[in-house]
């Protein structure tokens, strides 16, 4: 007779389990009675037993011999269908999944998630991207009071009608896709059918349990039947700051410390509607572009860096950190090689969190 491996088990535990939800209410057991079943002396038949009868499968303990043919097979199994408690039936293979090592906290329009060394809060819209990113301990946000970081701010390409563009910071993208894993989490945004059927946008969000460290991936799949021609995107990089908090920003040559303390009082101080701090142009391709922004505090200095590499898709590129009365923009600035139909392409941001040493 074959024995029982845990595989093959289950499925055998899984049609006596059903035999069992049939048949349990016919059958009662009295406390204090002879349990027939019982074989570890409990008081009630409950998977303990089951177990005790898998092991004894093949044999010929007169023990488990529950419906007496001379051997512990497949037909006691049956039996004890009928004696086992119901509300101990579980999965004999099942093991409890270890808890996360974050919370997630999910609302009509945003999704935060808290990590051990950082948290973010994800906006579905209006506006579109992190509207709160801080280390633990950080006493104030990286992200603008009312923009957002890792933002989709433009999106335009051209076809044989004309230019169609979008601007996408305002919309509301559906509740995205989240899955849930030891070591990190992964948040998609998709919209369909923008600017023309068949050209779908997908933002995906992973973020790492370990290290307060994401990336951001930004993909235009275009099943139109149209070749959509130098699709031109404005990305976050990282997007809005915390204007009157950021003390310093940088690319991938150079760095730019605020005049009077931070940006926010260096903005109102000029007098200028907008101002450029920092320009980066790609001068070939591959090439990796680089941002940074700066937050000194009481507490220490703080840092969020974004890393881009471009590919050979990308025609064009810059990064720039620009200046304004209300607020500072950073943003990667990317022209794309022509799309053909049933093609995708990709761009992903990098972003990596630091803080003052812990004592």
């Amino acid at each position: 007779m074959m024995l029982p491996t845990p595989t093959n088990f289950y499925h055998l535990w899984s049609c006596v389990a059903g035999l069992l939800l049939c048949t349990a209410p016919l059958v009662a057991q009295w406390p204090g009675a002879d349990v027939r079943g019982d074989f570890d002396g409990n008081g009630i038949v409950d998977m303990s037993d089951v177990r005790q009868l898998r092991d004894a499968f093949g044999s010929d303990d007169t023990l488990f011999d529950l419906n007496a043919d001379g051997e512990v097979g497949f037909g006691d199994f049956f039996e004890m269908a009928q004696l086992v408690d119901p509300s101990r039936v579980i999965d004999p293979t099942a093991v409890e999944p270890a808890p996360l090592p974050y919370r997630i906290i999910e609302t009509s329009q945003s999704l935060s998630l808290h990590f051990e060394q950082y948290s973010v809060t994800l906006q579905h819209g209006r506006p579109f991207g992190l509207t709160s990113l801080r280390m633990t301990g950080q006493p104030g946000d990286f992200v603008h009071s009312e923009l957002p970081l890792a933002d989709w701010e433009w999106f335009w390409f051209d076809v044989r009608t004309g230019r169609r563009d979008v601007k996408l910071l305002q919309p509301t993208w559906i509740a995205p896709r989240v899955e849930t894993h030891p070591g990190h989490a992964e948040v998609t945004y998709r919209r369909r059918n923008v600017l023309l059927e068949g050209i779908d946008l997908r933002v995906s969000y992973r973020f790492y349990v370990q290290r307060p460290v994401f990336h951001v991936t930004y993909q235009i799949d275009n099943a139109s039947r149209q070749t959509i021609s130098e699709p031109y995107v404005m990305l976050g990089f990282p997007g809005f700051p915390n204007q009157p908090m950021i003390t310093g920003v940088s690319d991938t040559e150079r760095h730019r410390t605020a005049r009077w303390g931070n940006f926010g009082d260096e903005a109102l101080s000029d007098g200028r509607t907008d101002y450029l701090l920092l320009r980066h142009d790609a001068a070939r391709r591959p090439q990796g572009m680089r941002g940074g922004l700066e937050m000194h505090t009481q507490q220490g200095l703080y840092t969020l860096t974004t890393y881009y590499l471009a590919d050979s898709q990308v025609r064009r590129a810059y990064t720039a950190h620009t200046n304004k009365p209300l607020y500072l923009t950073s943003h990667l600035y990317v022209t794309l090689a022509d799309l053909p139909p049933q093609r995708s392409h990709q761009l992903r941001i990098h972003y990596i969190m630091a803080g003052p040493p812990t004592q």
